[in-house]
């Protein structure tokens, strides 16, 4: 769809006529899932045979009485659903018009069960989401996003039926927890084919993909040592994880001294960059992109500060505007996520996924002073 195509003024009614009554968001539920559901509706009352002029962000913001922030949140996973399109500059963002039938048969349907939290806050969720959706479609497969938040229970059998009422051929589940195992049984039973991608640890007894971090992290310890590191701290929410011991394990090996900081309120972050001010020589890695996220969300100024004076390690795309990271190298190690989906998308087509037995092994990149920029959010 080109530019010169969508010009006219948009035809919408006012919100005021749509929501008469309107009084607040639904309590019970976060105001992004609230919202979402409120612009889900309008969208789909609005469609016609034509691209339309949507409302922009900041309207929807002052009408439901939510920060804009939040509004784009919605817009974008609105965008990811196909509801929306948005351009950059005047055009602002489009509601997509009731869709023909397709010029070409659809070979299948593939869910794709999606934490909403995960995706509305982390980059990287996002950014599969996305790459697998497109990829999906190339192949003509429809991908079916379904969300879900704090309010449902995943593992439940509710759940297990609400995914078979969408007649799905295929679910392609995200880091699902192994608690779920019985709903993914229950969804076999039902004649639908499962893959899943999970972490490196994370043992689920289903065909799919394993994301394995281990041969990168110790590429990375391997250079930090030759660099001079001699010492570093895991930054954690929870310094009695029995995750930390595979990580201490790691920096030991390659003979880095390893300390623990627990950083789960701001105050904590900021603690801790007042006492490394006087020890350049010190490593950090953020292991956990639910805090990394929070830090950037609270304490974006003391967060940026620690990437600028020390030598860092990221796990996961960083949730700062690009623009306050410029100049600001760090180390990365993230799965490619676009070389990822186009691997799945090509088993789903071909059938590989269903002669697999076992999980296929995706080793993560490593990127040594990347430029930070390049893998925050906007990207």
């Amino acid at each position: 769809m080109t530019q010169e195509h969508i010009q006219s003024p948009r035809k919408l009614p006012p919100l005021e006529e749509l929501r008469p009554s309107y009084a607040g968001l639904a309590t019970g539920h976060t105001q992004i899932h609230a919202l979402l559901t409120e612009l889900r509706q309008i969208a789909q009352h609005c469609r016609s045979r034509k691209a339309q002029q949507f409302y922009t962000t900041r309207e929807i913001a002052a009408f439901f009485k939510v920060d804009q922030k939040v509004a784009v949140r919605v817009f974008a996973t609105l965008e990811n659903e196909g509801l929306l399109i948005r351009f950059r500059g005047r055009t602002g963002t489009l509601l997509q018009p009731r869709r023909r039938q397709p010029r070409t048969p659809v070979h299948g349907v593939v869910g794709i069960p999606v934490w909403q939290w995960g995706y509305c806050e982390l980059s990287d969720w996002r950014v599969f989401i996305t790459r697998l959706e497109e990829h999906l479609r190339g192949r003509n497969f429809v991908g079916d996003i379904v969300f879900f938040d704090q309010t449902e229970n995943p593992s439940s059998h509710d759940f297990a039926e609400r995914l078979l009422s969408h007649h799905l051929d295929w679910i392609i589940w995200f880091k699902p927890l192994p608690t779920y195992t019985q709903t993914i049984r229950l969804l076999r039973d039902g004649s639908v084919s499962v893959g899943v991608i999970a972490d490196e640890g994370i043992v689920l007894p289903f065909p799919g993909y394993q994301l394995s971090y281990s041969h990168a992290i110790q590429r990375c310890f391997r250079q930090w040592a030759r660099a001079g590191l001699r010492n570093a701290i895991i930054a954690t929410s929870n310094a009695k994880t029995t995750a930390l011991t595979s990580w201490q394990e790691l920096l030991r090996q390659a003979r880095i001294s390893v300390d623990v900081a627990e950083l789960r309120e701001p105050q904590e972050l900021h603690a801790l960059l007042t006492k490394l001010r006087s020890h350049s020589d010190q490593g950090i890695i953020f292991t956990e992109p639910a805090l990394t996220a929070h830090l950037a969300n609270r304490s974006g100024n003391e967060l940026l500060a620690l990437l600028r004076s020390h030598r860092t390690l990221l796990m996961h795309r960083i949730e700062l505007d690009p623009k306050e990271l410029s100049g600001v190298t760090t180390d990365f190690i993230i799965p490619n996520w676009d070389k990822l989906a186009a691997q799945i998308a090509e088993d789903i087509a071909t059938g590989q996924l269903l002669r697999q037995t076992g999980k296929f092994v995706f080793e993560a990149e490593l990127h040594l002073r990347a430029n930070a920029a390049k893998f925050s959010q906007a990207y």
